[in-house]
């Protein structure tokens, strides 16, 4: 009888798993995470810009972790790089090969073809910035669970933006394929197979 309630709880488990991996899948646009795979980090004037290639967008927050705006960005689904420059946000693209540049507010100011723009930017760092006070800001752990945090000269560490667990389930592509692949790998009926042996192993000894 126990096996048996055991059986049917990971089935239950792997149901709910499989369901939730789908809601990230499928309703990815509805469930997109503020945070989702960030690469790409500027901090001036008194806000973050974080970039979220995967969504071709910039997601801008305050220092409260408040999200505050949302840049567009036309990349094609490529690679972008995020640079400040005269208090405006450079921003290039690998694919459509564009240079775009944004005022503080988001609105975009001028927009150029140029093939060299994402090359010219150099290697930026894009999981760190540094402000001219020497405040560190990184994007930590950006794949599972992203954090942007800040570490001050003294060695200060303050998490600014992070997401909630309820939000970050449902977030595309890691989390979400992970719940279905566990999902699908327990109700696999080799796993029921393991479990039944198991329980038969542990009754005889």
């Amino acid at each position: 009888m126990k096996r048996k309630y055991l059986v049917y709880s990971v089935r239950i488990f792997a149901v709910v798993f499989v369901i939730i991996g789908m809601i990230g899948v499928f309703g990815e646009k509805k469930y997109q995470s503020v945070l989702n795979n960030p690469q790409g980090i500027v901090v001036y004037d008194k806000k973050i810009y974080c970039g979220i290639p995967y969504e071709e967008k910039i997601n801008v927050f305050d220092f409260n972790g408040e999200l505050i705006n949302v840049i567009k960005v036309k990349a094609n689904g490529g690679m972008f790089r995020l640079k400040e420059a005269n208090g405006n946000l450079l921003v290039a693209t690998v694919r459509n090969e564009k240079l775009y540049t944004f005022n503080s507010n988001g609105d975009l100011i001028k927009e150029e073809n140029n093939e060299k723009s994402y090359d010219e930017m150099g290697e930026v760092n894009k999981y760190k910035f540094v402000d001219k006070q020497n405040n560190i800001y990184k994007i930590k752990y950006s794949m599972i669970f992203p954090i942007i945090q800040r570490i001050t000269p003294n060695g200060q560490k303050t998490t600014l933006v992070s997401i909630p667990l309820r939000k970050w389930i449902f977030i595309y592509p890691i989390p979400s394929w992970l719940f279905c692949f566990l999902g699908m790998l327990l109700l696999s009926p080799n796993v029921a197979d393991l479990w039944r042996k198991y329980k038969d192993n542990e009754s005889q000894q």
